[in-house]
């Protein structure tokens, strides 16, 4: 599921969410499925050095909560025109 929700928001054809995987304390699990990722997706061209920004792996949960509030503190939404991403921002970037 998170392959297919990944690759849903990498081909516009759904919102873009703030998607966070939670390492349980001590944990290797989302640290090992990154090198994964690394080593056979991003190497081989499968995808960019940028769809890695689609996810954030966050140490735990109080990390985790504040990527989803920093993420909507500024996010409004976000559409395609023609081949062209528009995203709606509540504040200017700087």
């Amino acid at each position: 599921e998170l392959f297919e929700a990944l690759t849903l928001m990498q081909t516009g054809k759904s919102n873009i969410v703030p998607i966070v995987l939670i390492e349980e304390p001590g944990g290797h699990y989302w640290q090992a499925w990154e090198h994964y990722i690394q080593n056979n997706l991003l190497a081989r061209g499968l995808i960019s050095a940028e769809d890695q920004n689609l996810y954030y792996r966050a140490p735990g949960v109080p990390e985790a909560v504040d990527h989803i509030q920093r993420f909507y503190r500024r996010y409004h939404s976000s559409r395609y025109v023609k081949d062209t991403l528009v995203i709606r921002m509540l504040t200017p970037i700087t």
